[in-house]
């Protein structure tokens, strides 16, 4: 079982607010790791940690973000997280890895009630949502639109029948 490549299926996430700044650790606590990258700007309260071994990310720490982490686990889960020597290159490396979650979005299979009971996925698709509800609402309007006009016309119809119908009889 030793040294055999097996997939990654799981890997603890850690959280803890430090006042009001939230800071998640995703990884094995006692992970042994040769490099340590940190991206952003310490003093700016926001900032990422990137624990790597052997030139590849095996954990992460964000400070200061509230869905960072979801698309940072999201690119580990999809084995596109780049490689320790890709980070030191980015200039921000957690914005290409967040395009790179989206461009991959496609291939993202979850269940989306159950997702969106977690705040954070909430928030990252309503910017999504919302445009679309935006669509959806004029085109529900303007086909109701439609079928009111088409409701009225045939209601002024059968008014105009009626009266023919008793002025026949009449």
């Amino acid at each position: 079982m030793l040294y055999k490549e097996v997939p990654m299926e799981y890997l603890p996430l850690t959280r803890l607010t430090l006042g009001n700044t939230e800071v998640y650790y995703y990884g094995e606590r006692n992970n042994l790791f040769d490099e340590v990258i940190v991206s952003g700007d310490i003093k700016s309260d926001k900032f990422v940690v990137y624990y790597c071994r052997e030139g590849i990310v095996c954990g992460f720490l964000t400070f200061g973000y509230k869905n960072l982490h979801l698309y940072m686990i999201e690119a580990m889960r999809m084995l596109i997280m780049p490689m320790a020597v890709e980070i030191n290159s980015m200039d921000d490396p957690q914005k290409s890895i967040v395009n790179m979650v989206m461009n991959h979005s496609a291939s993202i299979s979850c269940v989306r009630e159950q997702m969106l009971k977690v705040p954070s996925v909430f928030m990252a698709v309503k910017g999504m949502d919302v445009e679309r509800a935006k669509m959806m609402r004029k085109k529900i309007s303007s086909e109701m639109d439609k079928k009111e006009k088409a409701n009225k016309e045939k209601m002024r119809k059968q008014e105009e029948d009626q009266k023919k119908q008793l002025e026949e009889i009449e």
